[in-house]
């Protein structure tokens, strides 16, 4: 075990997910969530019925509404909210954020007023270069059951990579790393929007052949996009790219596609 503290920003079904594979490797763990009632409820019930049923959190995983307990003396914070709500999460960080604590981004997707990506939301508010970006094929059931999944890690920082690699991968879940954030994060937010058109095609009964066709042009175009905004095309190929974008595109598990 290495004798850090982790600390989850959301209790929805990805946060607990990687908290469950964080506790593979760190004894102590902090979920944070601003609602007073779901962590009463979870704190009773050791899972969360609404998003995970069924899958049961470890007695040393801690819960708390208190923002200061959750950030003071965490080593590495993990942002695992909803797009929409981190800027109210990074205007919170603001004045509680330490020069030598790593911040971890899960969440995924594009600010509808700004069209800022999710490492810029925080940025608008939290000065830091201790920080890190994760994506790819990895429904949070998935990765609650223990199954062999593989994430993309964009950092620009050694520290950040070091600390992530050793606290958050495992024997079932895979890192690969890159320094590319702005492709991670275009590959992370876009590939939903293929995933309902994949799904309409699916729908209007073309077959599988055509929607090959389709995602195999989507990824032309993400590629595309990320040479546009600066980053690496190569990263249209990690598990960020590709694999995030048939694993989203295909499976009914997948909300957008179904």
């Amino acid at each position: 075990m290495i004798f850090i503290k982790v600390t989850i920003l959301g209790t929805g079904a990805y946060g607990i997910a990687l908290a469950l594979m964080f506790n593979k490797n760190v004894e102590n763990i902090v979920m944070w969530t601003k609602y007073e009632e779901e962590k009463e409820r979870i704190e009773r019930d050791r899972e969360n019925k609404f998003v995970l049923s069924g899958i049961k959190l470890p007695k040393n995983i801690k819960f708390t509404n208190d923002i200061n307990f959750a950030i003071k003396e965490a080593d590495l914070i993990v942002i695992a909210v909803p797009a929409g709500y981190v800027n109210d999460i990074s205007i919170l960080l603001k004045d509680y954020i330490k020069e030598n604590q790593h911040i971890l981004i899960a969440s995924k997707g594009i600010e509808r007023n700004t069209c800022s990506f999710v490492h810029d939301i925080l940025l608008r508010h939290v000065k830091t270069n201790n920080l890190g970006v994760i994506s790819g094929p990895s429904f949070a059931i998935d990765v609650s059951n223990n199954e062999p999944v593989g994430l993309s890690l964009g950092t620009k920082n050694k520290e950040t990579e070091k600390l992530v690699k050793s606290t958050l991968q495992n024997d079932t879940l895979k890192l690969r790393t890159t320094d590319d954030i702005i492709g991670i994060e275009i590959c992370g937010s876009i590939k939903n929007v293929i995933a309902i058109a994949s799904g309409m095609i699916s729908g209007m009964g073309y077959s599988d052949s055509t929607k090959a066709m389709f995602i195999t042009e989507a990824l032309h175009d993400i590629k595309s996009l990320i040479k546009a905004f600066g980053g690496n095309e190569k990263t249209i190929l990690s598990y960020a790219g590709v694999g995030d974008l048939i694993l989203t595109t295909t499976s009914i598990k997948s909300r957008n596609y179904k």
